[in-house]
């Protein structure tokens, strides 16, 4: 039902343009599972955790007693104020999704940079291995600059700390 290896089937070339679309997905049902579950776990508890704590800061108690809608105060006051460290845990999640490619793609046959990485040092071919790595650094310290431009658009506060 679900294949654990490759991309695409055997017969891919005499499938039509949706049943191609289908196949596809098919293929990459497990390998985006295996990939994003530990992620949404942590997410779901950050953004819990933070939503708890909020919730209970005096602001928000304040908000209640001048009459606002519990769902008024959740949109426009607790989702934005707990959204900066949910946003900080993204970037880094990133770097940890690029480390979960790397087995993910060798074990379900996958290609992609982190099959690439693992033939390369099986080969012992060091400059590939040297290339690989780079890259994934660049990749992950731009996620992290990313997550970082991004909470201060959302945040004035950060960008007039960081501007003074």
């Amino acid at each position: 039902m679900l294949p654990s290896s490759d991309l695409k089937s055997i017969n891919f070339d005499e499938l039509s343009f949706p049943q191609k679309i289908f196949d596809y997905s098919r293929h990459l049902i497990l390998p985006v599972i295996t990939l994003s579950l530990g992620g949404i776990i942590i997410f779901y508890r950050y953004l819990r955790d933070n939503y708890n704590s909020i919730s209970k800061k005096s602001f928000v108690l304040f908000l209640r007693t001048l009459g606002l809608s519990d769902n008024e105060i959740l949109k426009k006051h607790i989702i934005p104020n707990s959204l900066g460290p949910l946003i900080s845990v993204a970037g880094v999640q990133l770097g940890m999704l690029l480390s979960g490619s790397l087995i993910t793609e060798v074990i379900f046959g996958l290609p992609g940079m982190g099959r690439l990485t693992v033939n390369a040092i099986l080969l012992r071919d060091y400059p590939l291995v040297v290339g690989c790595t780079f890259v994934s650094g660049v990749l992950i310290i731009s996620s992290n600059l990313f997550a970082d431009l991004i909470k201060a658009k959302i945040d004035k506060r950060l960008l007039k700390e960081i501007l003074n």
